[in-house]
């Protein structure tokens, strides 16, 4: 009788290791929600996530959507991304991550790109986020006032700046930004003034109209448009002699005049790590929302010079990288 026990005893251990085994074997799935990139997912959040042991194909599988040209579609394709049930979902921006809150209370968030979880309450707080949504805070204030002085750094003759929001955009989020250029109005002796799109096409318009009323400078918040199309907006900045700034290294690689922002690989490794996390048993409510330390300032001197505008010395020597 202890003979057969010890048998089905063992004969259950081995099934329940064979269990063990498929279930180690099958890939996670990582969804990716992506709002101003077109798939597939990001080469630096697949190379970070494989650095840390997750294999594309192997180990992790992608379902990717992307909301380029289509913003209007983010609820909707947050609702059928979620719909497929993967593992974890990465997004960035407000809208993404308002929308896939708003799918789903059980699956993993980490979102890469917000400014204020906790004044939109996405989350109860940074330290103890609660709930299915973690990330990184990584459209920063400050960042939004260092660009506006290195600006004026370079231009200091620049007495009136336009301001390009989107129409309809994050209202809470606007207001902020606001807030800082007035207190830096009065501190540099500039004269900002409002200007919206409501569609990307409509961006050709606006630049014209800020060249027309002879504005020195144009600054774009951190939003869809300058990583969308930078070339379009960047090259008919540059057509209509428009210095140009916002956020993102490839905006400054398209034509803008420079930008500074956290490192995109910095921020893809960030994130890495808490999928990886989240994907070995870690819950999101315990994972801290965190800011990213590297940033990256990008300066395009071969704009500068199509401009006529010469870029300071200590400009040039606190950049990590010029555009020659």
């Amino acid at each position: 009788m202890k003979r057969r026990d010890t048998l089905v005893a063992l004969l259950a251990l081995g099934m329940a290791a064979s269990a063990r085994s498929a279930l180690a074997e099958s890939p996670r799935r990582i969804g990716v929600l992506l709002v101003t990139a077109k798939c597939p997912a990001p080469r630096e959040l697949v190379n970070s996530l494989a650095a840390l042991g997750w294999m594309e194909g192997r180990t992790i599988t992608f379902d990717c959507v992307s909301a380029v040209d289509r913003l209007d579609e983010i609820p909707s394709l947050a609702s059928a991304l979620v719909a497929r049930r993967p593992d974890v979902i990465v997004s960035g921006l407000l809208p993404a991550i308002r929308s896939l809150k708003a799918a789903t209370t059980t699956i993993p968030i980490v979102a890469l790109g917000l400014a204020d979880p906790v004044g939109e309450k996405l989350i109860v707080s940074l330290a103890r986020p609660g709930g299915n949504l973690t990330g990184f805070v990584s459209v920063m204030l400050e960042l939004e006032e260092k660009r506006v002085e290195l600006l004026k750094q370079i231009l200091p003759r620049m007495t009136r700046l336009a301001a390009i929001y989107r129409q309809g955009g994050e209202p809470s989020y606007y207001a902020a930004i606001d807030r800082i250029l007035t207190r830096l109005d009065g501190v540099h002796g500039i004269q900002h003034e409002r200007f919206y799109y409501q569609r990307t096409g409509d961006i050709r318009k606006v630049l014209e109209e800020i060249a027309a009323k002879r504005f020195d400078a144009v600054y774009f918040p951190p939003g869809p448009l300058t990583e969308t199309i930078p070339e379009v907006v960047a090259g008919e900045a540059r057509k209509l002699r428009l210095p140009v700034t916002g956020q993102g290294s490839k905006f400054a690689d398209a034509g803008a005049l420079f930008t500074y922002s956290p490192d995109t690989a910095h921020v893809a490794q960030l994130g890495a790590s808490y999928v990886d996390r989240i994907l070995r048993g870690a819950r999101a409510s315990d994972l801290p929302f965190q800011q990213p330390s590297k940033f990256e300032l990008v300066v395009n001197l071969r704009t500068a010079k199509a401009l006529g505008v010469t870029i300071p010395h200590i400009v040039l020597l606190r950049a990590d990288r010029v555009i020659e």
